[in-house]
């Protein structure tokens, strides 16, 4: 049998009855002391019954004094305020064994004693530096009993003792860990330099298993699900109960509605409905354009129109919003468009503002007007519902003077001959805007006349159409002549953003100001190549965008969205609700929550390893990559799965975890969690003190823990062993099809 290594960290506290084991300075052999100021040491466990007590003490027992080994200090005191016990590996025993015998292994003087800065605290945490979970060097506190809840943070906080049991009783697990020379340690997310206090605050949801299920009650004349949400229930069974705390549920800000719907699976609260707010990393994962990269001027508006994106998402405002302009198969290979993700930012609607907006692509003309400027400004100079018309007002949209481009096209006809050509007074005036650069601004030699390419009539006359083309909409088709041959115009829906944008140029940026109906959100947006530290509040704004230089972004105190370029950059939270938006180009050590429920989204197909506990997060999405998102915390998180295969680990709160749409392994911590399996088949480990699990559509392997479990099974083939404590497993379909 394979032997069960532990050590035991013990605190003594001070005023400890201590009875001397062996003959010390003026103290003899049974002596009684009371400790002055409290001690620490530890206890090695060959998993055999053999245990071996080390410790750290003053040689003559004075406060600076000549210092020594002690192995006496478990029978010696008399009493602990603390004990801990975790389970070692066999490499991390032996490598404690030996800094027992020759601590100067790390570096730690046993020839001298300092109470202040060389005690029995800074033994102990040396000996956590020689099993690997003190890297950093964390000396501990002056007075013993303060430094219980540094030991829980590096040893318990961390899942060491879960994961310990895990391992032992699930060897499939051990892809999750591994070994190496250096530090000996066993668990991928155990690393000291991920550790960090991170005091308890009060849970955001309360989550509580009944194991022995009553029947309940409601309000007479009151709807089940009314009455749940009006008393803070996300969900109200009876095996299971998840209730909201600080009123999540009847907030609409981002934070709220992320935590209150990533708690439901998608499913908003009180309403039967999907909650189109709770998938900002797959919103981005379609819209978010990769950084551009230094000198590389053919990109450097994707920062603007990043900019621009996540200012509307950040606003709470993703939806859409149509806009037809007429379009003119050049090529003879048909009309062609490229849809928002490689789209524009332009005045779609004539409302004196840029919105993001599906385009013609390279080979494509677009019908327009020139006004005498070379320009094309905005939608009334377009062949498309606001031709001609009035422009808005404050950023509201212009007037609709035509049902279509068609509509507008036709008002031009001067002889109503159903044509436009040469004996039209408008002919001379019209151009075929080919935007070569895909920018939405003319540049030289783009706008062409009609004679020039060859056109001598467009026909007015139109067939109605329904048809996605490009990602955008074709709503009508007509034809036109072009050196002879008669090919297509298409009426088409740009599919847009209704979120108004205006830029200004501001420093070595542009200043960005969205705004949707009541909502305005301000944004600076960099284009800097060299390292910036940007502060919104100094700034003037909600959101920044940085650079592609190694930035430092310091959000202003009622919140903000920090988003990095393509550096590495350093994210300062301030104390409202901040959001990060973070690639694999960034040092996750760098991020600083600093009060609020922050959340970091993770854009980009490399994956992320990321500590919540260290960055101070609540909330934490991923990407396209490989992404391992772990809790580190005391406190309750919310985690999500992007598109990879994610690792999404839990800590000692009360946890939301919900697997992405890839091959997900998703792993309770030490409390309790909700956690909603993905679509493609996911590997789930319970919590210890109990699990919510949801199944998913795939062949999803569910191990239980030691708590009570309540465990959904979905539409896929489930794999279920429930361990320990009380577990509910809730079927569907026939009997038959389970065994």
């Amino acid at each position: 049998m394979e032997k069960k290594y532990t050590v035991t960290y013990k605190v003594a506290p001070m005023g400890t009855k201590y009875i001397y084991q062996a003959d010390k300075g003026e103290h003899k052999v049974g002596d009684v002391h009371s400790s002055f100021g409290g001690h620490m040491w530890y206890v090695l466990n060959d998993g055999e019954g053999n245990k071996e007590s080390f410790g750290f003490e003053s040689k003559h027992d004075q406060m600076f004094d000549e210092g020594k080994i002690t192995i006496h200090d478990d029978a010696g005191y008399q009493k602990t305020s603390y004990e801990t016990t975790v389970e070692l590996t066999e490499f991390q025993y032996n490598r404690l064994k030996a800094f027992s015998k020759d601590p100067s292994l790390v570096g730690f003087d046993e020839t001298r004693y300092n109470v202040a800065k060389n005690s029995c605290v800074d033994f102990v945490f040396a000996s956590l530096k020689a099993i690997g979970y003190n890297e950093k060097g964390f000396e501990g506190e002056l007075f013993p009993n303060n430094n219980p809840i540094h030991l829980r943070k590096m040893l318990q906080n961390n899942g060491s003792q879960i994961i310990r049991d895990n391992l032992s009783r699930y060897i499939r697990y051990s892809d999750f860990y591994y070994l190496d020379d250096e530090s000996g340690r066993a668990c991928l997310w155990l690393r000291p330099e991920d550790t960090k206090i991170t005091l308890p605050m009060k849970p955001l949801i309360n989550i509580d298993i009944v194991p022995t299920p009553k029947p309940l009650r409601y309000i007479q004349g009151e709807s089940k699900v009314q009455q749940d949400v009006a008393n803070g229930f996300i969900q109200n069974a009876a095996t299971h109960k998840i209730s909201a705390l600080g009123d999540i549920l009847n907030k609409t800000d981002f934070t709220s509605t992320q935590m209150a719907s990533l708690a439901t699976g998608g499913i908003r609260p009180g309403e039967m409905q999907l909650d189109p707010n709770v998938k900002p990393n797959s919103y981005l994962s379609e819209f978010y354009k990769p950084f551009y990269q230094p000198g590389d001027t053919s990109k450097l508006d994707f920062g603007l129109r990043n900019a621009v994106t996540l200012n509307g998402l950040s606003a709470m405002t993703t939806f859409n919003t149509y806009v037809d302009p007429l379009l003119l198969d050049l090529s003879g290979n048909g009309a062609h468009m490229t849809d928002i993700r490689d789209g524009v930012l332009f005045d779609m609607d004539n409302s004196g503002t840029l919105k993001r907006s599906g385009w013609a692509d390279r080979n494509t003309g677009i019908l327009v007007i020139d006004d005498g400027s070379s320009q094309i400004k905005n939608a009334s100079q377009m062949f498309s519902e606001y031709y001609g018309g009035k422009a808005g007002i404050n950023g509201a949209a212009g007037e609709k003077k035509f049902k279509d481009g068609f509509g507008a096209l036709a008002s031009e006809d001067a002889n109503k001959d159903g044509v436009i050509d040469e004996r039209d007074p408008i002919w001379n005036q019209l151009r075929v805007w080919v935007d070569g650069t895909h920018d939405a601004k003319v540049d030289a030699g783009e706008l062409k006349t009609l004679a020039e390419l060859g056109i001598t009539q467009i026909n007015v006359r139109a067939s109605n159409k329904t048809e996605v083309r490009d990602g955008n909409k074709v709503v009508a088709s007509g034809a036109f002549t072009i050196n002879g041959k008669t090919q297509e115009v298409l009426a088409v829906d740009f599919l847009g953003d209704p979120v108004s944008n205006t830029l200004s140029t501001e420093g070595a940026g542009t200043r960005v100001t969205s705004t949707h109906n009541d909502i305005t959100t301000t944004a600076y947006a960099s284009q800097s190549e060299t390292d910036e530290t940007l502060n919104a509040e100094q700034l003037g704004v909600s959101n920044l965008y940085g650079g592609s230089g190694n930035d430092t972004l310091i959000a202003a105190k009622t919140g903000s969205w920090l988003v990095g370029g393509a550096g590495s950059n350093t994210y300062v939270g301030g104390a409202g609700d901040d959001v990060f938006v973070i690639s694999a180009s960034d040092d996750t050590k760098n991020i600083h929550g600093n009060g609020g429920h922050d959340t970091a989204i993770i854009v980009g197909n490399q994956g992320v390893e990321l500590n919540m506990g260290q960055a101070s997060l609540t909330i934490a999405e991923g990407g396209s990559g490989n992404d391992t998102i772990i809790s580190g915390s005391v406190n309750g998180v919310f985690i999500k799965g992007g598109s990879g295969n994610s690792t999404l680990i839990g800590g000692m709160g009360n946890d939301v975890l919900v697997g992405g749409s890839g091959h997900n392994t998703i792993i309770g911590g030490s409390g309790k969690s909700v956690i909603y399996s993905g679509p493609q088949g996911d590997t789930i480990y319970a919590s210890e003190g109990g699990s919510i699990i949801h199944a998913g559509g795939g062949d999803d392997k569910i191990l239980g823990g030691f708590g009570d479990d309540v465990i959904e099974v979905g539409h896929g083939n489930a794999t279920i062993d429930g361990d320990g404590g009380i577990n509910i497993v809730s079927l569907h379909g026939n009997h038959g099809d389970y065994r």
